[in-house]
């Protein structure tokens, strides 16, 4: 299933991976309003595991459904109820895209997700994936995301039950990261958003603060910074912010 983009004229799309109704709900939100102000095209990947489409053929399958129930499946009934959730979640992301006045697409595609997204994006798109309470820690997503994230673009990593936010968009950085291009990135998104930017170096041990009221939390995808275990325990503990992580330099 594609549904064409409406107006999509945009080089930067955000694109919003998603398997079910609740990932919509988890990463839309955010997703709008930094579309809304890189005034860039939403699209959404439905993606369908193939592991699970395979595993519904086996004798007595179980999985658990999409409103978190427990379901024995054929694969007939399997591929409707993926239809149907595709269907809810087009729907919904239609209606809040169409509200907003934003370019949007929509895309249901089998296969393995991180292979997905990296053949749909380009360029200077954004990744948004969802995080959930079974996801890994925030320090083995890292290298997920620089593997991920295009040659002029980033990932954003929306954590569940995030809550909004008036406080500033955080820029975290080490003092010998190269921002200067990220900076004014990081403007333009604060001006649209009717926020400001606050920036953190170092280590992040005076920034509790300000990391718990942050609307958004900024940072360049390459910096040692992220690989500092101590400073990601700062950014995952202090409050469920979004992340964003964005390539400061081309990607090799």
């Amino acid at each position: 299933m594609t549904t064409p983009a409406r107006q999509a004229t945009h080089r930067r799309r955000l694109i919003l991976r998603v398997s079910t109704r609740r990932d919509v709900e988890m990463g839309l939100p955010i997703s709008l309003e930094i579309a809304a102000a890189l005034r860039s095209e939403l699209a959404t990947l439905f993606v369908s595991d193939e592991a699970s489409l395979a595993a519904s053929a086996l004798p007595f399958p179980t999985m658990v459904g999409f409103s978190g129930g427990t379901l024995t499946l054929d694969p007939g009934r399997f591929e409707a109820a993926v239809r149907r959730e595709a269907e809810s979640c087009r729907q919904l992301l239609s209606q809040a895209a169409e509200r907003a006045r934003l370019a949007w697409s929509f895309q249901s595609l089998r296969g393995e997700t991180f292979r997905l997204l990296r053949e749909a994006s380009s360029l200077e798109d954004i990744l948004v994936i969802g995080l959930d309470r079974l996801t890994a820690s925030l320090a083995d997503l890292i290298p997920l995301a620089r593997e991920l994230a295009p040659s002029h673009g980033g990932v954003l990593f929306v954590r569940e039950r995030a809550t909004r936010s008036r406080g500033p968009l955080v820029l975290v950085a080490q003092p010998d990261d190269a921002v200067a291009e990220l900076v004014e990135f990081a403007s333009t998104l604060a001006d649209a958003l009717g926020s400001r930017v606050a920036r953190l170096t170092g280590q992040l041990q005076a920034g509790a603060s300000m990391l718990a009221t942050a609307r958004l939390v900024l940072a360049p995808i390459e910096s040692a910074l992220l690989d500092d275990a101590a400073a990601l325990r700062r950014i995952a503990a202090a409050r469920p912010a979004p992340l964003l992580l964005m390539r400061t330099k081309p990607a090799e």
